[in-house]
């Protein structure tokens, strides 16, 4: 599995569940993906527990006072540490499944170091989320020749499309014009 990318293992280790019907499950596909859903939605699950705390730290610096601050804080904390730590859990599950599976470790990462555990769940959410939003914008743009129908935007938003249609259109006449002299 080396230089793939998580979401290319990913798809490697359900394939090779699938050629085998499901036998590392005794045969029970449901139990096998539900599996590889639990171990693999952590690391989104403890990216978005920092987000979360990024996000609401300084907003309870204005909500709340003292002792209500700080419980609110640590209950943040809380909820961040046992996403971690069920990360980390689940980096070595993955690992020992995946070698099991015959196809080498699903992340190469040192566990004992919380912060690249850390580093490997934000890796892992970058490459799905770029993934994500890369495929259904290729696939919504690729090869697309008519305009967007704005009928279905709302008008503030319908207003600046037209506005860059147009910007657009007098830049290619202006480009033909240049080609012409």
């Amino acid at each position: 599995m080396a230089n793939k990318g998580y979401i290319e293992k990913e798809k490697d280790m359900l394939q090779k569940m699938h050629d085998t019907d499901w036998e590392i499950f005794d045969g029970d596909k449901d139990d096998a993906l539900e599996f590889m859903s639990r171990q693999l939605m952590t690391f989104p699950d403890y990216v978005n527990c920092v987000i979360k705390e990024q996000v609401l730290m300084p907003i309870y610096s204005y909500k709340y006072e003292g002792q209500d601050y700080r419980d609110a804080v640590q209950s943040l904390d809380r909820g961040r540490r046992i996403s971690h730590d069920a990360a980390i859990s689940n980096v070595n599950i993955l690992n020992r499944f995946s070698e099991r599976l015959g196809l080498g470790k699903f992340a190469d990462v040192d566990t004992s170091n919380r912060y690249a555990v850390a580093d490997f769940c934000g890796a892992f959410t970058l490459e799905t989320f770029d993934k994500g939003i890369g495929k259904t914008m290729d696939e919504a743009a690729l090869g697309r020749t008519e305009p967007y129908d704005t009928k279905q935007v709302p008008s503030s938003l319908s207003k600046l499309l037209r506005q860059i249609e147009h910007d657009n259109q007098n830049a290619k006449e202006a480009e033909n014009e240049g080609a012409e002299l």
